[in-house]
C-alpha cells in the first residue's frame, strides 16, 4: 500500500523516477548519423569501400618485393619497409615475394570481418583515434571502431591484424553487456609476455590501468588470428 501511495505521489508532482543502469553501461545505442564525425569516412559506404580497396592495392604493391635483374643478369630485390619493420635479408625478401599472393586472402578476410562488425551494429570508420598515436581504436560509448588513415598505408596484412585486435575489444564489450558497454576481460589464455609486453611499452599505453592492460594483452594475444576474432564476436555478441 505504501509503495502505491509513493508512486501516485511521484506521478502527481511529476518527479522523475531514478533510472537504473547495469554495471558497465556507457551510453544508449546511437543512430549512425549521431556517431559519424564530419572528418570520418564510413567503411560500409560505397565511397569508404572504394577508398579502402584503392589504399590496400597501393600499399600491398608498395610493400611487395620487386626482383631486379641488372644488365649482367645479377638478381637483386627492392623493398619498401613498413614503419618499425626491421631490414630484411635477401632470403627473407625472396620468401616474402613467393608468399605475397597471401595479400588477396588477407583482403577477403578484411571484408568478411567488416561485414560481421556491421551486422553487430558497429560503425567502422577511417578517422584519427582519440588516443594519440594509436593505429586503431574501439569506442564503445559511440559504438565506433576507428582505423587511422596511416593504417591504410601499411597493407592488407597489417590492416587485418588491427581489425582483429579491435574486434577482440568489441567482443570484450559484448562480454560486459553489449557494444555500448565497458569492455570486460574474456578470461582467455594469453600469449607469452615477450609477445604482448613489447607493444604495451608504447607511449600509447603509458597511463592505462591494470584492467586496461589485461584487456590489451588479450587483444594482442589474438590479433594474428582472424578465426579467433570472428569466433569471439560470435560467442559474445548476440
Amino acid at each position: 500500500m505504501g509503495l502505491i501511495c509513493l508512486a501516485l505521489l511521484l506521478e502527481r508532482f511529476h518527479i522523475p523516477l531514478p533510472r537504473w543502469q547495469p554495471a558497465g553501461f556507457l551510453a544508449p545505442l546511437k543512430a549512425e548519423g549521431q556517431r559519424l564525425a564530419p572528418d570520418e569516412i564510413r567503411l560500409g559506404s560505397p565511397d569508404g569501400l572504394l577508398v579502402l580497396k584503392e589504399a590496400i592495392h597501393k600499399a600491398d604493391d608498395r610493400h611487395r618485393p620487386k626482383m631486379i635483374v641488372d644488365p649482367l643478369g645479377q638478381l637483386s630485390y627492392r623493398y619498401s619497409l613498413r614503419e618499425g619493420e626491421a631490414k630484411k635479408s635477401e632470403a627473407e625478401l625472396k620468401k616474402l615475394l613467393e608468399t605475397s599472393r597471401q595479400n588477396e586472402n588477407y583482403t577477403r578476410k578484411i571484408y568478411r570481418l567488416l561485414d560481421t562488425l556491421s551486422g553487430l551494429g558497429v560503425l567502422v570508420v577511417i578517422g584519427e583515434p582519440h588516443k594519440k598515436g594509436a593505429s586503431g581504436e574501439w569506442d564503445p560509448s559511440l559504438q565506433v571502431l576507428r582505423l587511422s588513415p596511416k593504417t591504410l598505408t601499411m597493407g592488407s596484412e597489417v590492416i587485418l591484424e588491427i581489425l582483429n585486435h579491435e574486434s577482440v575489444h568489441v567482443a570484450q564489450s559484448c562480454k560486459g553487456g553489449g557494444i555500448n558497454y565497458r569492455p570486460q576481460p574474456l578470461d582467455l589464455p594469453l600469449s607469452p609476455a615477450r609477445i604482448t609486453g613489447r607493444p604495451l611499452k608504447s607511449d600509447v599505453y603509458s597511463s592505462i590501468s591494470a584492467v586496461q592492460r589485461h584487456l590489451e594483452q588479450e587483444a594482442y594475444s589474438y590479433e594474428y588470428s582472424n578465426r579467433a576474432a570472428r569466433t569471439l564476436l560470435a560467442d559474445h555478441c548476440h
